[in-house]
């Protein structure tokens, strides 16, 4: 069951993918499961049975650990960190870094920022 999971295909595990395509606002199920070589419903089931989140969970986790990780350098504005990690919205970004992190992405910053 893991392999199939973290089997490689061109690009690598599924991590991997979403790691590389971070910046793309079209990073979605379709576009990862496309890549793994999987239908949308094997890649959902295999993803789930291994961490307990849906594919869209997953990578929107990623996405907003990497916009931590960018928020603690100090060196990019707001805007160009959600461009970075592939929202499209600002206003999507902020509700959902709040969520993840029970505080704004300026609060997270301040009690943060490593420069």
């Amino acid at each position: 069951m893991l392999y199939f999971l973290f089997a490689i295909s061109e690009k690598g595990a599924p991590t991997d993918i979403i790691l590389n395509d971070l910046n793309n606002p079209e990073l979605d199920v379709e576009f990862l499961a496309r890549e793994m070589y999987m239908s949308r419903a094997t890649l959902y089931r295999k993803i789930s049975e291994i961490c307990n989140l849906s594919p869209n969970e997953l990578i929107k986790i990623k996405r907003l650990k990497k916009a931590a990780k960018l928020l603690t350098e100090g060196k990019h504005k707001m805007y160009e960190i959600s461009d970075m990690v592939g929202f499209t919205s600002q206003h999507h970004f902020g509700r959902c870094f709040f969520k993840q992190f029970n505080m704004t992405a300026s609060e997270f910053q301040s009690k943060n920022n490593h420069n």
